[in-house]
């Protein structure tokens, strides 16, 4: 489990300088930009656009929203 979390962790880290790579290079088009931001955004919010509550759709919004704006 330890190994597992510590190996999350570093993709996220991979992840998250991938990002801020991405964002400061000024040759990045402004319209992926504003994907990231939203992406990242809706990723971190404590809602959801559709509730999980509905079986199946609720659960692969995530899924398929997030990966389309990344």
């Amino acid at each position: 489990m330890r190994a597992r979390l510590a190996a999350l962790a570093r993709a996220f880290k991979r992840e998250f300088a991938v990002y801020r790579c991405a964002l400061a290079d000024p040759d990045t088009p402004w319209p992926a930009k504003v994907l990231l931001g939203l992406a990242v955004g809706y990723t971190l919010l404590p809602f959801d656009l559709i509730p999980d509550l509905l079986p199946v759709i609720g659960q692969r919004d995530d899924l398929i929203i997030v990966p389309d704006l990344v």
